[in-house]
């Protein structure tokens, strides 16, 4: 492995720190233009200094977390070799999964459905949106185990792959292309992929916007009935979305429900169930079609959509941005790594350095009581204090009280003075 493909896992010294943040500053000015700036938007109202100084100090924080080459990623990412590791182990667990295997159940007959034939094409293709990153420290959990179950079917269907997503670092490319053999995109289609063979398209938890942009660039029998749909269930999507919104907005996936069949994946992989949740298997049989007029497939528009949430290719790329940026390392700095050392061997020890404590804590305790009882004439302290009190109060001529005892009579005050009250 080169030193430029090795990753920083550990956190840097806090004497580091200073120096990190000069170089970033000197290597940013270098590499800013005029159109590069950064906008802090101040509270209307009261200023005052805690204001102005919070607001340059996140200034200054922010100007130091840019590298200009994906250092604040490699700070928290791992390295190739233990990512290629945590793959494999989830390519294990999920290869003997029930879960797994019935979805190759359902492939099987998908493919018998509409072919004819349970075998698979030989010109069957995998096409992936939306991975994720499977390589950061904090957030790959996920995306390894859709990883695992994309190199799953690449084998188990001898067909080819090919994956597409904006937020990939270079080590994540070279890990698809020279590990996996998964040809990496450089386009940004935004969803809109046409498809012109068998192939399997496998969306895992990606936008419904996405889905509705794909299903846009295919809307016609000849594509559809070539792609085999894994992604969230769509009936599922149509009713928890509100039907305004899938009216103006998700036209196509509204559509391609009355037109598919969706065979649903029981959420069955018990070790990860917030993975592969929801999701579903969607294919485009020849029958459905028969009896759709030439209008269903006419009049149709490009969707474009307003939503913040849904980044398209004319949008800033969200880890080239300084918000992204700064996020990301604030969470290098407070992250918890590997490398700190575990307790746990020297638990016992603790635990008998304690007791030693407490026993000596109690014999010098009993050296104390016996001195006093000495010193005292065999008195306790409780007897001392008791001795002392009474000599005190014959000095000063004082007269013990006794405890009063209750009378059984009506009449007696509370107080104990006794006395007749008047009757009422």
């Amino acid at each position: 492995m080169s030193n430029e493909e090795e990753e920083i896992v550990s956190i840097p010294p806090e004497e580091e720190e200073e120096s990190e943040i000069i170089e970033d500053n000197r290597e940013n000015q270098k590499n800013r233009g005029e159109g590069d700036f950064i906008v802090v938007v101040s509270r209307k109202g009261k200023k005052d200094r805690r204001g102005k100084r919070a607001a340059k100090n996140f200034h200054h924080e922010l100007q130091g977390s840019q590298s200009g080459n994906d250092s604040l990623e490699r700070s928290v990412t791992e390295s190739r070799a233990d990512v290629l590791r945590k793959i494999g182990l989830c390519v294990a667990n999920l290869g003997e999964s029930p879960y797994y295997k019935k979805l190759q159940e359902h492939l099987v007959q998908a493919f018998k459905e509409v072919i004819g034939t349970p075998s698979f094409p030989d010109n069957l293709g995998i096409f992936c949106l939306g991975l994720g990153p499977f390589s950061s420290h904090l957030l790959s959990r996920i995306a390894r185990y859709q990883l695992a179950l994309l190199l799953l079917l690449k084998d188990y269907c001898c067909a080819s792959a090919e994956i597409f997503d904006p937020i990939f670092i270079p080590q994540e490319r070279a890990i698809l292309t020279e590990d996996y053999e998964i040809n990496v995109s450089d386009l940004n289609e935004e969803g809109k992929r046409r498809i012109d063979s068998p192939t399997i398209v496998f969306m895992p938890h990606c936008p419904h916007q996405l889905v509705n942009n794909f299903l846009f660039a295919n809307w016609n029998p000849e594509s559809l009935v070539n792609c085999y749909i894994l992604c969230n269930s769509i009936s599922e999507a149509l009713v928890s979305i509100p039907p305004s919104y899938v009216n103006k907005n998700l036209r196509f996936l509204r559509e391609a429900h009355t037109i598919c069949e969706e065979k649903p994946v029981p959420n069955i992989f018990s070790d990860q169930p917030d993975v592969f949740n929801d999701i579903a298997l969607h294919i485009f049989p020849h029958k459905n079609f028969a009896s759709l007029s030439e209008d269903f497939w006419m009049n149709i528009s490009e969707p474009s959509y307003t939503e913040e949430n849904f980044v398209s290719s004319e949008n800033v790329k969200v880890r080239n941005s300084d918000t992204w940026k700064y996020i990301m390392e604030i969470a290098r700095r407070n992250r918890i790594t590997s490398m700190q050392n575990c307790q746990e061997g020297s638990e016992w020890s603790r635990i008998a350095e304690t007791y030693l404590m407490y026993t000596q804590s109690s014999r010098i305790y009993g050296d104390m009581i016996e001195k006093t009882k000495q010193t005292r004439g065999g008195m306790t302290i409780m007897d001392a204090i008791k001795s002392q009190s009474k000599s005190s109060s014959a000095l000063f001529g004082l007269k013990q009280r006794k405890p009063v005892k209750e009378s059984r009579n009506k009449n007696v005050d509370s107080d104990g003075l006794g006395g007749d009250h008047p009757k009422n």
